[in-house]
This record gives C-alpha cells, structure tokens and sequence, in this order.
C-alpha cells in the first residue's frame, strides 16, 4: 500500500476517496461505491476496522477470502496471490480472483494487513473496467498507520509452565463488535454497539475483571467488575474474587458517554479454577487461553464446538483499555500504576545502578537540529543536569541549560532536588558549533519525585532508566512515546558511558564539574565483542531492506502483480569499526534487463545516536543477466536476474561521508529489528528518504541474508 495526498482516514487506514462515490460508515467499517444505472457496471470498495487476532497473516487472509469475498459473490477459482509486501510494520497480503454474479463477472481484490495483533482488510469489487482507473487510484492511496514499538512488551513463553507467572501479567482483552444481522452485498453491517470483557492482572498478585456492553437493542448500559487474587501453579490459574458488582446505566446519544444510574445488582462471586494456555506470537501478538471446567459469572457460557472444552480467548492489548467506568464508580483497581508496564528485572532499583550518565537524545524531524539531555549522578548523592538545544524550525539561538542539587533514592522513588540553575543562549557558528553569548538567564527549579524502573528492552539490547512522573517537567520534557511505561522518560547510557556527550562553548559561564562519572560495568548478554570493539546494537549485525517490483496501471488486469524484478540493499556493521554497503537490483519490465551492483566498504563511527559512514572505496557495475519470456513465472525471473554473468559496464563511485543519526527499535509486524538511518536529502547510498525522513533495514540473519563475500574478495 502505498500513500497518497489529500487523504481521510478510517481506524488505521487513510485513503483518497475517489470522487463522486457513496461513503457509508459504521462501527465495523466504511464502504465506497459507484453505480452506473444504464450499464449496470459497479465498483465497490470496503474498509475493514482493525479487529484483534492471534493469527499469522496468511492465515487471516485465508479466513477473509471466505468470510468477506466468497461469502459475497460466486468465486470458482482460487486468488491469485501477489508478493507479500511490509508497510509501517504491517505484513500486507493480497490476492484476486474472477467472480460471477448472474451473468455478469467481475474482478474481486482482497488486500490483508496484519500486525500489532491487529489485522484489517480493504476488498474490492467491480463487474466494469468503467472504475478501473478509480480503483487504481484509490488502491494506490492506501495508507497503514504505523504500529507503535513493543520492544517493552511482556514476553511470553512458547509452553505453559512456572514463568506464566510472570508472563500474565497485563491486560487482556475480549472486544466484539454488534452486528445488525443485515447484510449489504452479503458484508456484515455493525452497529455502533459493542461488548467488551477484560483481565487486568497486576504484577502483586490482584486482578481486575470488568465487562462493559453497549447494545442498540438493549435499553440500557450493562456494567460489571470483580477484584480480588489470582495465584499460578503450573498451568493452573486460580481466581478467588473479593468484590464485585454490577449494575444498569442509562444510555445517551454517543456510546462513549453515560446516562444516569438505573440499578444496581449482586453479582456472583465464584473462585475458579482454569488450565491456562499461553499462545506465544512474536510476530502477531499474544493470547491467553483459560479453560474452567463450566461456564463462570466473570467469562460467561459456552460458545464453541459442543464437543469441545469450554474455553475463553483473551488478547494481550498493549494499548489503554476501551472500557471505562461509570461516572464516580470505583473498582479499587484505579491506584494500581502501569497495569502493562513490564515487571523490572530490579524490583528495588538502588544508587549504584543509578550512579554515572543516563541521556535522552533526539533529533528535530527534517533538520540537522537535536535536542540532548544528560543527568550525570554522583556517588556523593549530588547531581548535574546538562542540556543542549539547537533548532533550525524555532528558534535562531543554540541554548545551553544547567542544573545542579541533590538527589535521593528510596525504593523506586528518585527525588531530584535542584540547588541552582542557568539557561545561556549562543549565536550560532555553523554546524552545531556555538558563536558569541548572547544573555544568561536564571533556570527554573522544580523539585520532583519520580517513580523509577531499570528496564532492560531486548529489542534494542540497552537497558534504559524509566523515569515516571505525573505531568511533564521543565528538566525532562515531552514525554516519551514508549507504551509500556506511561508519563514517562527513557534515559539510556551514551556511546561512552563515562563521558559527557554534551561539550560546553569556550567563554561559558556554567559551572559544570566535569569529574569522573565512571558507570557501573555494563552488562551484556551473549556479547564475545572484545574489549577495544566498537560496542553498538547495529555492531555485528546484517541490516537489509528488500522490495519488489510491479506491474503499474498500464498493464490491466494484472497491475499490481510480482513481475520478479527486485531492490536489494544490505549493510554490514563489522565490530572492528569497519562496515559493507551493497545495492543490487535488476528490473523485469526494462527491454534489456541488466543486474546493477553498487557496493562500497569504509569505516564507521557510532556516537550516541550519532552514526557516521566514512567511505574509502566502492564500484558502481552492471552485469548481464540470462533470458527470460512471458511464459515465466515471477519466481523464476527473478531467478534469472538474480544471477551476474558478465560484468559489462563498471563506473566511479562517488564516496559520501554522511552522519545519521539513527535509532533502533522492534517492529512487530516484521518480527525484527529496525535499524533507521534519518535523512532529509537524496543520498548516493539510500536513494530518497522514505516516510518520515528516514530509511529503514532490518536485522537479517546470515543464513537469509543476501551472499555478496565474493564481491569483495
């Protein structure tokens, strides 16, 4: 799917509306359509809402190609399946497949996205080639939403044992939409209406069940809750309530909001025992299956095979919860902080692990402009704070601010006291360098406690401290963006833990003691780096981008097909400071195809967020290819053009020294690490920067990745 201007957006996918069509919307999703009366001819377009799952992608497109496409019109022949494709971490899957309806036919598409534990659909449909060229536009709108990154999220283990303990902790969610049991070509339509049950197991043991439905064809709002413990031995979950309530709510016009109390009611309290069944899915998300030995009060009857155990599906939601309580009501729930926040490796964080630099480094969106911010902690209880500015979007100065107090520690509770404080504002030099002092200011002190975590995020190997606090503070901030930790700030050690990333301009004024901030010994898991090795997350790793051409527009009924030409980048980052570059692509569409080869090896530099490529030499080659004809499959041209026969143009590379700065994070829909190196303008290396400025590889393993040894021996 690719984006488009001027677009409108419906749950997690925005698109251009073609003109002049119809646009119905409900709960469930939105549909667009055209008619023309005379001819008969049709196009519809349908837009799913994201809906939960545990299923693997190909698995979700196998259950909407009957429920949403074969359920609708009569299809005699399996889809023809398109190359999967990866957009924003979503794993897309489409396919199409000749349909008839009376004695008209049609063209029926099925695009399936799947990621986040979300999955989504758009389906379209048309008995003309009148649309086509609406369609087309329409399909090359489409937009995904990127999925946010669970490097912090729970993590589950593959069999049920012991450690579900652990692992369960979370919210866990079983939302469903109302159906009016009407159907307009054969698509389910919704209401506005839902039910919606959840587990909020806590890390101390308590829980929390609430139900909440919303019926159109109920008069009022049904609200229940439950508290009380919850115990694991083995794969035996054991919930033994102590409240519960439930009761009945008037209804106003939106289904967000409440009416007046109607009544309460009592509510069965029943201790319980269940088999858990935990189903780990890196890829698509989590679930939680519990199986009592009968229906219960909290989860209700039973709803599958007659023949089968009662069972109840639960889906790990990373996200804040959908229900919400009634005006003034209270669970007793409420207090409990960070119900899905990752239970720490360190229940009582302590000053040692405290001691030394933690940073927050971020860059400005489509600028060379970064925002720095250290704290460096002493073992004498006393703390500097250091931060620099330099923005090319807001302002023309470069800004230098400075704090120092004390600060104590007790239990994950951190007080920062400032004692003094100054803020200087410089002219600016070029680059990021300092020109003249332009004023000094007094700093604004806040005292604050923060709650505290040290967590270790696996996706990125780093541990980070997590510090929480109510609203965002002067020192800190915006808030990060990390959904496992809410109000929050994410400080990591910098590229050299024991010294301070922020240089202070020649003529400052500020008063900071630039004394030893030795951290306590890094600790690595399964690192065999030597010790004088650049020590990176992208260190030792192969970063790959792939994509895959297709048939455009031109080409009817088989535009958006695999023609089985390809673009292949690949870095590797060697742990002695050197790294690889290869670009390989070949087109199957070109009249004489050809196999480009672009590579080049350097050395790199990695400070902080800071990654520098310094180029020494490289070749830019094109290599013939073998033949290939139209009674090929994609498969097998890309075959062909995969494999160089005869070098038959090489040409100068040009060698570009470019610092990125670049972040790391686990993209759940690719199930693997994102490497993505910012950058605002075209480059020898990337080509055009993509969505949000930047590009992305991800971490491949050597047996997936591309072979280029030869090119370099």
């Amino acid at each position: 799917m690719n984006s488009f201007a001027q677009k409108q957006s419906f749950d997690v996918v925005s698109f251009t509306a073609p003109k002049d069509w119809q646009q119905q919307q409900n709960e469930g999703g939105m549909q667009l359509s055209v008619t023309d009366k005379k001819t008969g001819g049709y196009a519809i377009a349908v837009i799913t809402k994201a809906t939960n799952t545990v299923a693997a992608a190909n698995e979700n497109f196998n259950n909407n190609w009957t429920r949403l496409v074969k359920s609708s019109v009569q299809v005699n022949e399996e889809p023809a399946m398109q190359q999967p494709t990866q957009e924003n971490g979503w794993d897309v899957i489409s396919g199409n497949a000749n349909y008839t309806e009376g004695s008209k036919k049609g063209m029926a598409t099925l695009l399936t996205a799947t990621g986040g534990n979300q999955t989504v659909s758009v389906i379209l449909m048309t008995n003309t080639q009148q649309f086509q060229n609406e369609l087309l536009a329409l399909l090359n709108s489409l937009e995904l939403s990127k999925i946010a990154s669970t490097s912090g999220n729970i993590k589950i283990p593959s069999t049920a044992s012991s450690t579900i303990g652990a692992s369960i902790v979370g919210l866990w969610t079983d939302y469903i939409l109302e159906t009016t049991g009407y159907y307009i070509n054969n698509m389910p339509q919704y209401t506005s209406g839902y039910l919606r049950k959840e587990y909020a197991f806590n890390a101390n043991g308590t829980y929390v069940f609430r139900n909440k439905q919303w019926l159109t064809k109920a008069p009022d709002i049904t609200f229940l809750y439950e508290t009380g413990t919850y115990t694991i031995n083995g794969n035996q979950l054991t919930i033994t309530p102590e409240n519960g309530k439930g009761g009945f709510w008037g209804k106003k016009s939106s289904t967000k909001d409440w009416g007046p109390l109607i009544k309460l009611s009592d509510y069965k309290l029943e201790k319980t025992v269940y088999t858990v069944e935990m189903i780990n899915d890196p890829t698509y998300g989590n679930s939680l299956v519990i199986k009592p030995t009968k229906p219960t009060q909290r989860d209700g009857g039973k709803f599958n095979a007659p023949n089968d155990p009662i069972e109840f599906h639960y889906k790990l939601r990373t996200m804040e919860s959908l229900i919400d309580n009634p005006p003034g009501f209270k669970t007793g729930g409420e207090d409990i902080k960070s119900i899905n926040a990752p239970v720490s490796t360190q229940a009582n964080p302590n000053a040692s692990q405290l001691t030394g630099i933690w940073g927050q480094y971020q860059s400005e969106s489509n600028t060379a402009g970064y925002d720095w911010r250290e704290y460096y902690f002493s073992n004498d209880g006393t703390y500097q704070f250091l931060q620099k500015n330099i923005s090319y979007l807001y302002q023309n100065e470069i800004v230098f601010t400075y704090e120092k107090g004390t600060f104590k520690l007790n239990g994950n509770q951190l007080t920062i006291s400032p004692q003094i404080g100054t803020v200087e504002s410089w002219s600016k030099a070029g680059s990021d360098k300092a020109g003249k002092l332009l004023k000094t200011e007094k700093r604004t002190l806040e005292n604050v406690t923060y709650t505290t975590d040290f967590h270790y995020f696996p996706g990125i190997k780093e541990t980070n401290l997590v510090l929480q606090y109510n609203r965002q503070t002067v020192r800190d901030g915006a808030w990060s963006t990390n959904n496992s930790f809410k109000n929050s700030w994410l400080y990591k050690r910098p590229f050299n833990p024991d010294k301070p990333s922020i240089e202070l301009p020649a003529g400052s004024k500020i008063p900071f003691e630039n004394i030893s901030f030795t951290a306590p010994a890094k600790t690595t898991i399964n690192n065999n780096t030597p010790a004088a090795a650049i020590s990176s997350p992208l260190t030792g790793k192969i970063w790959e981008a792939r994509s895959y051409e297709k048939y455009g527009a031109a080409y009817g009924s088989t535009s958006g097909a695999y023609t089985g030409g390809f673009w292949y980048y690949q870095y590797k980052f060697n742990e002695d400071g050197t790294y690889i570059f290869v670009y390989n692509a070949a087109s199957a569409l070109a009249t004489n195809p050809v196999n480009i080869l672009q590579y080049e090896t350097g050395t790199y530099t990695v400070n902080s967020n800071q990654l520098t490529l310094t180029p020494q030499k490289g070749s830019d080659e094109e290599w013939s290819v073998g033949k290939t004809n139209n009674g090929m499959s994609a498969n097998h041209i890309q075959e062909v053009l995969e494999k160089r026969m005869q070098r038959l143009k090489t040409i100068t590379r040009k060698l570009e020294k470019i610092t990125y700065p670049f972040t790391i994070e686990y993209w759940q829909g690719n199930n693997a690490n994102a490497l993505c190196l910012k950058h605002t303008q075209s480059t020898v290396r990337e080509g055009s920067p993509g969505q949000n400025n930047q590009t992305c590889f991800f971490e491949t393993a050597v047996a997936k990745a591309g072979n280029y040894n030869s090119v370099f021996k």
